[in-house]
């Protein structure tokens, strides 16, 4: 990581001075703040939910769908069109500030919405399907823009890094990522045990909206004092490939998937488990979120050393050690009761 360094002196130009470098260290700080920011929203969104939808594994299920929904949006918008961008740090501003306004009227909208679930749910023959899939919807109307604006900034920030060579982009690709992602875990702890009980559902999504909106005027400040990127030439039609390599890449998504599938749902299963204990589904979701968070944060600020020290079977080997962990843990579930039982009677 470098930081920031840009010379001042000799500048006789009213145009403001270009930096030969992009302030790694500055989009880090504001990576970081971004995600506390985001997963405020989501506890927040997930609370709000819970009063429409009145059942806790239902609610997180729907904000967990809908925010991914839009996350992976964003992101395959952002990785299409990033080579067009010559000013990231710009751009990623401007996401973030649209993200704020979106989140600003967040709390009108789930008024909104409110009256037209119930008359809707009323309406549906009894089918949980049906309804669970109305619920996905609904959260997908409030949360779809901003979150497709902030998937959509990694990729974004991620063409800033064209200059680097391959190991250093690598590196700084995987700094991003945990910047962002360790953020989130302090904006979900801070967001369950502190913000939301301290100022309430809706000035907690306010304040949130203006920390985000912070971020995207600093990027947008800092941005105009960075050199542009030359834009990159649209990719070119992929020459036919062996059906070997086609089959590889079909099984790496089909791979990834899964994956995906499977560790989100045992988040919502989690939630559930830990909302039956302590009795409050957002302190249970804000410290799950957070749990999650802080270990893909490990994990990702490990990933360069991990990939060098086993090269392919990087891969294959953190996935077995995630399967393997999970049954280890799974019956650790039954003693929590008697564990908090334990530190009560301390």
């Amino acid at each position: 990581m470098e930081a920031l360094a840009n010379d001042r002196v000799g500048v006789r130009s009213t145009i403001p001075p270009r930096s030969d470098s992009f302030p790694f260290r500055i989009a880090l700080a504001l990576f970081v703040a971004s995600g506390a920011a985001g997963l405020v929203d989501q506890v927040c969104f997930s609370k709000y939910l819970t009063y429409i939808v009145g059942a806790t594994a239902q609610a997180v299920s729907a904000v967990l769908a809908a925010f991914m929904t839009g996350l992976a949006l964003g992101a395959h918008l952002g990785g299409r069109f990033a080579h067009r961008v010559q000013r990231p740090l710009i751009v990623y501003g401007l996401l973030e500030l649209v993200a704020a306004a979106a989140l600003l009227l967040a709390p009108l909208e789930f008024e909104l919405l409110s009256d037209a679930y119930a008359a809707l749910a009323r309406s549906l023959p009894d089918s949980l399907a049906l309804l669970s899939l109305v619920r996905w919807l609904v959260a997908l109307v409030i949360v779809a823009l901003p979150t497709t604006a902030m998937g959509a900034t990694l990729p974004i920030l991620t063409r800033a890094l064209a200059d680097s060579n391959a190991s250093a982009k690598e590196r700084r690709l995987g700094a991003l990522y945990a910047a962002n992602t360790v953020g989130g875990a302090i904006g979900a702890l801070s967001a369950a045990y502190w913000v939301l009980p301290t100022l309430g559902l809706r000035p907690t999504l306010i304040t949130a909206a203006c920390v985000t909106a912070a971020v995207g005027l600093t990027a947008i400040a800092v941005g105009r004092n960075v050199a542009s990127v030359a834009a990159a030439p649209a990719a070119e039609p992929r020459e036919a490939t062996s059906d070997g390599v086609a089959v590889r890449g079909v099984a790496l998504d089909v791979l990834a998937l899964s994956s995906g599938f499977l560790v989100f749902a045992a988040e919502v299963l989690f939630t559930h488990l830990l909302a039956l204990l302590i009795g409050n589904s957002a302190y249970a979701f804000g410290l799950i979120l957070a749990v999650f968070l802080g270990c893909l944060f490990f994990g990702a600020a490990r990933v360069a050393w991990f990939r060098r020290r086993f090269g392919r079977a990087a891969l294959s080997l953190g996935l077995g050690a995630t399967g393997l962990a999970l049954a280890l843990t799974l019956p650790l579930w039954d003693e929590l009761p008697l564990l908090f039982g334990a530190m009560a009677r301390a």
